[in-house]
């Protein structure tokens, strides 16, 4: 990339960021050490989505990595794949992801990465990463607990009253 297209893409990347509330990444390489395969290129972005963007649980680490590998230096044979994680992955769903890639392919056999990566960003824009599902969980996993332990705690310390007159 020329630095204008780097600051460009850079600050798409960060607008979509905070517009979306997700962590964008746009990962290149030229040496995958898993190897040429795309199952292979696919596994590397993963686990470099991972290394960079999931530093504790209990937090919503949802994004996206667009990968381009460059490792076969022809055109036409280039590896380009979009990664979704967390809330990402239930609002991009992988056709989504085919179909953006489809209409930037002519871009990206001609070695245009940044426009393409850029359009894909625009394209991503469109979709809406707010989830209620990862809020639901969370409050059902805090909420059950604390309302099992009410119960319980109530069952416990609720007096018998004894009956007036005994059976005996």
């Amino acid at each position: 990339f020329t630095d204008e297209e780097y600051e460009e893409l850079e600050e798409m990347a960060e607008e979509l960021m905070e517009e979306k509330n997700i962590n964008v990444i746009i990962a290149t390489t030229r040496d995958n050490p898993h190897g040429k395969k795309d199952s292979d290129c696919k596994k590397y972005a993963a686990d470099f989505y991972k290394e960079c963007c999931i530093s504790t649980s209990l937090q919503d680490n949802s994004g996206i990595c667009i990968y381009v590998d460059l490792t076969v230096d022809s055109p036409g044979n280039r590896f380009f794949y979009i990664y979704t994680y967390g809330t990402a992955y239930y609002s991009v769903s992988n056709d989504n992801c085919q179909n953006l890639f489809k209409e930037e392919k002519p871009l990206l056999n001609e070695g245009y990465y940044s426009e393409a990566i850029y359009n894909v960003m625009v394209g991503l824009d469109e979709y809406n990463f707010r989830r209620g599902g990862l809020l639901l969980t969370y409050g059902l996993s805090i909420g059950i607990p604390i309302i099992l332990a009410l119960i319980i705690v109530l069952c416990c310390t609720h007096k018998k009253k004894l009956e007036p007159v005994p059976n005996s």
